[in-house]
């Protein structure tokens, strides 16, 4: 019966990695404000609730793509220009959250994409849509 013991705790322990338990939260993105003015700062936040380090590709500096709404559709309006990644991934420890800008110059509606890690495997985050109007 002893053994039964830690038998039973190390199933448990791999049955908790292997399900997520234990591993609340996720990653996720965000705008601070949902409009802005053509010419302002857009402040972003990549927000990393879970409780494992998040990895984000890096090219000396962030990598992103700002997609813009046409109809019902997402299109590239620009991305970060890389040719070739070698640069180590952002991380961004759990429970922490990191910050960015950029700036739009065209009307629109929009959102920024991330590429996040994840083991072989890559996942695509997005922030809130947001719009961006002409300065009066």
């Amino acid at each position: 019966m002893r053994i039964f013991y830690p038998i039973f705790f190390a199933l448990l322990l791999s049955g908790c990695e292997l399900f997520g338990v234990g591993e609340s939260g996720s990653v996720h993105a965000r705008t601070d404000q949902e409009k802005y003015i053509t010419g302002e700062p857009v402040t972003y936040s990549l927000i990393n609730d879970s409780y494992k380090t998040a990895s984000f590709a890096n090219c000396n500096e962030l990598v992103y793509q700002l997609e813009r709404r046409e109809g019902r559709s997402w299109v590239i309006a620009s991305a970060s220009a890389c040719l070739l990644v070698v640069s180590p991934p952002l991380e961004i420890l759990p429970q922490h959250t990191y910050e960015g800008k950029v700036t739009i110059s065209t009307p629109g509606t929009y959102r920024l994409g991330f590429i996040r890690y994840i083991d072989k495997d890559d996942e695509e985050v997005y922030t809130n849509s947001f719009s961006v109007i002409a300065a009066e």
